[in-house]
């Protein structure tokens, strides 16, 4: 595909297989470097440790296409990530695609580039869907066809929010006066005493919700493993006779074993320069497995992930699946214990785990609700996506979200 919007030269298109993906990345960042071409933001379309995870997806062949990188003659100015997975429709699973790592260099933004990657990725004729994109991306992808299918909500728990030394701050900042220089000095000094007082605050938050005497009482016990086992699976990968974006255990082990964000004690400094973030103070994940504390039957497993950056940590409920009687608030309970020993600034928790908690005030005063919007592109009009996108059960961890 050609595209003469950008910066005076035609513009190629490469398609990449997921076979050859990792060696791809691995040719691309040496030839970079014999140029002295990484820097910030450099054109370096994929790093070697998400190449590589990207080749051992369960869900790809090796002919599926992985990678779309845009050339301006030998230099890479844009890439865009397409990542196998399945959808359950009908009660059959289906190859669709998910778009990921979409991006453009600075210099050639506003160029057609973006929209080149994107229509070249659509050629392929696969059911494709995207999430969690900028106003910029989803208004690019509503001009070419993209189609709205649905919005995901989830809660977050932040627990700045109930900071009193900073209250004041982000009320006056809320109130309808003020320019915007006002309102950005506003916002250093609330940042400045929040980043004072927050770890205090966050101590008393994780002390007054008395989760040491809350998990003795639970009735469960909750194991972390390193990996989840064919007995885990059995259990795991019911069909709940709804539509989704399915993801079995070999899915969860694959996002556990070949991990997308390393820890900064890992850092490679050739790969600092990608464009997305690939290194963090701290990145981990926790699987675990619940079992009865009384007669040790299994109750069920999830998924959380600790990131740290720039002193703040988030910890994410992914996947998970539990007996239908258990009790979720015995599990939440369970996170925040975890959020509490890395003093968790902010919790991401499907709609359901904060339902189970009723009005308290953990919810009235910390909670807030995020959405997440989807917007697909069948491949044809009787497609399996096409006929299951209004109908869709949906989950934080679809797309790359379990990975980032």
């Amino acid at each position: 595909m050609k595209d003469d919007k950008g910066k005076g030269e035609q513009i190629r298109y490469e398609r990449i297989r997921v076979k050859d993906i990792h060696a791809y990345a691995c040719r691309m960042l040496g030839e970079l470097k014999e140029k002295e071409e990484l820097k910030e933001n450099s054109e370096l379309p994929v790093t070697r440790h998400r190449a590589l995870s990207l080749k051992n997806n369960p869900y790809a062949d090796d002919e599926d296409v992985g990678l779309i990188v845009a050339f301006d003659r030998d230099r890479s100015i844009g890439a865009l990530v397409l990542m196998p997975g399945l959808l359950r429709s009908g009660g059959s699973l289906h190859k669709m695609f998910w778009t990921s790592s979409w991006f453009v260099c600075a210099d050639y933004r506003g160029k057609g580039v973006g929209t080149g990657l994107l229509l070249e990725a659509v050629s392929l004729k696969e059911d494709i869907v995207h999430t969690a994109m900028s106003a910029d991306s989803e208004r690019v992808m509503k001009k070419h066809g993209f189609i709205e299918m649905a919005v995901l909500a989830y809660d977050v728990i932040h627990v700045d929010r109930v900071n009193p030394f900073t209250l004041p701050f982000r009320i006056i900042r809320k109130m309808p006066w003020g320019d915007k220089a006002s309102r950005e000095k506003i916002d250093r000094f609330t940042a400045g005493w929040n980043r004072i007082t927050s770890p205090l605050i966050r101590r008393g938050f994780y002390r007054s919700l008395q989760l040491h005497r809350r998990m003795e009482e639970s009735p469960y016990r909750f194991e972390v493993v390193d990996a989840f086992g064919e007995a885990v699976s059995a259990k795991g990968n019911c069909d709940n006779g709804k539509n989704e974006f399915y993801r079995d255990m070999d899915a969860v082990n694959w996002m556990l074993s070949y991990k997308w964000i390393l820890e900064n004690d890992e850092r490679d400094p050739i790969e600092s320069g990608y464009f997305f973030s690939s290194y963090r103070d701290r990145f981990r994940y926790v699987p675990m497995e619940i079992y009865s504390k009384e007669s040790r039957t299994f109750e069920g497993y999830f998924v959380l992930s600790i990131s740290s950056h720039n002193e703040k940590t988030t910890v994410k409920l992914l996947d998970h699946h539990f007996a239908d009687e258990l009790d979720r608030k015995a599990v939440f309970y369970s996170i925040l214990g975890h959020a509490r020993e890395c003093l968790a600034n902010t919790i991401l928790l499907p709609r359901a785990f904060t339902d189970a908690l009723g009005e308290t005030w953990i919810k009235r005063l910390a909670s807030y609700e995020m959405r997440r919007n989807y917007l697909c592109f069948p491949k044809a009009p009787e497609s399996p996506l096409a006929k299951s996108m209004f109908d869709m059960d949906l989950h934080y961890q679809d797309s790359d979200l379990a990975f980032t």
